[in-house]
């Protein structure tokens, strides 16, 4: 079951991680890990990265939710 707490516990593991491999790795919908991930955000516990979509390949076709980066911060317990 995918809850705050197991979220949390997986980010601050990895140290950073994208929308897409958490969506994988928990199994639920990239829209169900934002609204978690934007409780999170808010509380001060991750910050939330967007790597430009030219991500120095020639290709620039990442799709949106693979250039979102969530990012534990180290301050926060």
């Amino acid at each position: 079951m995918l809850t705050l707490s197991t979220i949390k516990g997986y980010i601050q593991t990895k140290g950073s991680i994208s929308l897409v491999e958490l969506a994988k790795h928990f199994s639920a919908s990239i829209e169900d890990i934002q609204m978690l991930m934007l409780h999170l955000i808010k509380k001060g516990i991750v910050c939330e990265t967007r790597l430009k979509k030219n991500c120095g390949t020639t290709c620039q076709q990442c799709q949106l939710a693979n250039v979102i980066l969530y990012q534990w911060m180290e301050d926060s317990l």
